[in-house]
């Protein structure tokens, strides 16, 4: 099923995201981009979940979602900024795919596996706040503000 609709006012938040992901692949400032939104079944792959799918297509600007109102309720990102403060780091050599050792803090933590050294692999896998706040100390406010902006996180 296919549903035109004008993203700012039916999904402002949607919107917003759409013109800024265009702005960034060259798009005009203020250019319509976004109003061709398929709405896809995918209910099969979500039994029993709550869930919702969101894929930008950026050659036919068009987005494909399931589940839209799911899908444009603004939430915290929990983990998900965690992928982003790792590539940072990496891009500014603060760790390296070889080097990416940090000691634990000496504190006591809530989860045994936080408890310990770790590796970006370690952490990635135990989800380990402290070492992502060590990044972030390590890159600074302002290179931390730099990137967010540039990926419009």
């Amino acid at each position: 099923m296919i549903k035109l609709v004008q993203p700012d006012s039916d999904y402002p938040y949607l919107g917003k995201y759409a013109t800024g992901l265009s702005n960034r692949m060259g798009r005009k400032t203020g250019e319509k981009v976004g109003k061709k939104i398929t709405l896809v079944d995918l209910s099969s792959y979500f039994d029993g979940y709550k869930g919702s799918f969101v894929l930008y297509d950026l050659q036919k600007d068009n987005w494909n979602i399931y589940d839209i109102e799911q899908a444009t309720i603004r939430i915290s990102p929990n983990s998900t900024y965690k992928i982003y403060d790792a590539l940072f780091a990496l891009e500014e050599n603060i760790i390296t795919s070889e080097n990416s050792f940090i000691s634990c803090p000496q504190q006591n933590y809530p989860f045994e596996s936080w408890n310990e050294d770790q590796t970006l692999f370690s952490a990635m896998n135990s989800s380990v706040t402290w070492y992502f706040q060590a990044l972030d100390a390590k890159l600074g406010k302002s290179n931390l503000q730099s990137y967010i902006e540039q990926i419009g996180y």
